[in-house]
């Protein structure tokens, strides 16, 4: 689920990329703003990207992070889902230095994006009940829209 939108307590939410691997649930955030950047983490609400020298501030990934693996963790109890989550932070063009990251949390960067991506994609196991089980719940909250591409086109004709 690429930046799912979640109908909760009425209000839209956004969150970060939801993979259900047959074995694990990861909620996943992209912290690659610019090729061969350092992202250097903090418990602080803003981190500092650096590039050619350059630093920025950029907010804290593990905010959102923290606030996905919480909404999946709730839907997932409701739902009676027995599935671990995991948190990752990728970085694939750069780097992520985060002295002091969680135990919880896995950092993928350029160095380790390869070994993790194939571990993935090496998984052979069929699909699962319990995967099935955990994105249906997930989807029972997902707030889905859907527009008629004809409609659309037709409004843009009569405005033209």
């Amino acid at each position: 689920m690429y930046k799912p939108v979640f109908l909760l307590k009425k209000a839209p939410v956004e969150l970060n990329t939801i993979l259900i691997s047959p074995t694990t649930t990861w909620c996943v955030a992209f912290t690659q703003e610019r090729k061969n950047n350092i992202i250097v983490g903090s418990a602080e609400r803003f981190w500092t990207e650096i590039v050619d020298n350059v630093e920025r501030k950029i907010v804290n990934p593990m905010i959102s992070l923290h606030r996905t693996e919480k909404v999946v963790q709730t839907i997932y109890k409701q739902f009676s889902v027995d599935m671990p989550i995991k948190k990752v932070l990728i970085n694939r063009e750069g780097y992520i230095d985060y002295r002091y990251a969680p135990s919880d949390l896995d950092i993928v960067d350029r160095r380790h994006y390869e070994i993790w991506f194939m571990s993935l994609r090496q998984l052979t196991m069929p699909l699962k009940h319990t995967q099935l089980k955990a994105a249906q719940s997930l989807l029972t909250y997902c707030d889905t829209r859907y527009y008629d591409p004809l409609v659309i086109e037709e409004i843009e004709e009569a405005d033209e």
